[in-house]
């Protein structure tokens, strides 16, 4: 019944773009007409104190935090960061050498300087990984986010948790498309049940969405429709109890490189770097639709638009997405940081910093 209301609901506004529907909004708010997008009153209502920060969510039973959608939230990723100015490199022996712990304490203060308030790290390889991630835990400034891949290793995280109260970690599940493949159906059901069970450990748990599944390999096969993947999303957090963050990424899945498949080589012709150049304008296309299609959905907890973390891809992404009320955006480079805080200041909002 719920999956039936939601494919109804996005079906109504499937055909629009997210670009139109934003600017017939503004225009909404100067005449007075009723915005498209479905809204909770607790933003509205006279009878709220301006100190109020919380609202109830009739659906989970909840007092959950009012999202805020003036400060914007920054978060580093490491995996493709090559700005020297941001980099983020964990040494090898972090948890042997107290130097190099406290210029890594530096280096996190630093990040949350420039409005960064967590670093999505690299998948987890060696014993070393797992010791060095909870040296960061224990140095990192309080509520500092570190979204992290552990495959179904729950204890890595949850031993972690124990060197400090104040620092958020989050476990990284990667959205899956099956194809109708048995195999594949069953790999699905093991990460439902893996993510389950994240989920009843207390555990902050993050979906990732990466290019591969909304625009497919470079032949353009294995695409999933953008009102078809935001109505699986919601699908996923009722089946498997939440979900806290809600990841879409412009790059290939963590565990599948470093996400440059679309890289042309020095020989290669002209041709390709068309076809580069016409894949990413695809990206950034497709994820405002996938965003669009989100934040019209309601799911039980906290509002899909305050889970959205999104890579600054473009200028018109974040444009787009901040002023339909997204607040956190993705970065591997200080070009992006100046990209995000001059849109930000274009909407009147800010950069939350430390």
């Amino acid at each position: 019944m719920r999956s039936s209301s939601r494919l109804r609901l996005a079906l109504s506004t499937s055909s629009k773009s997210l670009y139109r529907i934003l600017h017939l909004s503004k225009y909404n708010s100067v005449v007075g007409v009723h915005s498209p997008y479905p809204t909770r009153n607790y933003a509205t209502s006279s009878c709220l104190s301006t100190k109020t920060t919380t609202y109830y969510d009739s659906q989970s039973g909840l007092h959950l935090p009012i999202h805020n959608q003036q400060e914007i939230r920054l978060f580093l990723d490491v995996n493709t960061s090559s700005d020297t100015s941001i980099a983020f490199e964990i040494p090898h022996q972090l948890n042997k050498h107290r130097d190099e712990a406290d210029e890594m304490s530096d280096k996190l203060n630093q990040l949350t300087g420039m409005g960064i308030h967590g670093v999505i790290l690299p998948p987890f390889k060696y014993p070393r990984d797992y010791r060095n991630f909870q040296t960061l835990v224990s140095i990192a400034p309080p509520n500092f986010y570190f979204i992290c891949s552990t495959d179904d290793d729950d204890g890595a995280v949850l031993k972690a948790q124990d060197y400090s109260s104040s620092t958020n970690l989050s476990k990284v599940f990667q959205y899956n498309n099956n194809n109708n493949n048995s195999s594949e159906k069953d790999n699905e059901n093991r990460s439902h049940d893996s993510f389950r069970n994240s989920i009843e450990n207390g555990l902050h748990t993050t979906l990732s969405i990466t290019k591969e599944i909304y625009v497919g390999d470079k032949r353009g096969d294995n695409v999933v429709e953008p009102i078809t993947l935001a109505n699986n999303i919601a699908s996923m957090i009722d089946a498997v109890g939440g979900c806290n963050f809600i990841w879409l990424s412009s790059k290939t899945s963590l565990k599948g490189g470093d996400g440059n498949d679309d890289e042309c080589n020095k020989e290669e012709t002209t041709r390709c770097r068309k076809q580069q150049l016409h894949r990413h304008q695809l990206v950034a296309d497709t994820m405002i639709q996938i965003c669009e299609e989100l934040i019209y959905l309601d799911v039980a907890g906290a509002t899909i638009k305050s889970r959205l973390l999104v890579d600054s891809l473009s200028e018109d992404i974040v444009e787009d997405t901040m002023f339909a009320g997204v607040n956190s955006y993705v970065i591997d480079n200080e070009e992006q940081v100046e990209m995000v805080e001059n849109v930000a200041q274009e909407q009147g909002k800010s950069i939350l910093r430390s």
